[in-house]
């Protein structure tokens, strides 16, 4: 699977450059590694939550939704399930 190539806002601060590739990350392990350690999944989780804290709710959540996706789109993974396809709107927003 090829890197996606998401385009940065015009003007972000480098905490919410951070937080996209937080997410980048957390989507990509769930798309790349088949089962990853805990120690992996935790410290991905905690990464994006620090992150996210960081640039604030609401803009956290509207953020990481407009990414997942461009997320979907652009690598043709949902970002929740890490199935082939489309985003699955069905599932809840991601965390």
């Amino acid at each position: 699977m090829s890197a996606p190539t998401f385009a940065p806002e015009p003007y972000v601060s480098d905490v919410l450059l951070a937080y996209r590739d937080a997410l980048l990350e957390w989507w990509r392990l769930g798309v790349e590694v088949q089962q990853p350690s805990a120690a992996e999944v935790i410290s991905r989780i905690e990464r994006v939550v620090t992150l996210a804290r960081k640039v604030g709710e609401p803009r956290a959540t509207t953020l990481r939704e407009a990414y997942r996706r461009e997320w979907a789109r652009e690598t043709g993974y949902c970002p929740t399930c890490g199935e082939s396809g489309p985003l699955h709107e069905g599932h809840p927003p991601s965390e």
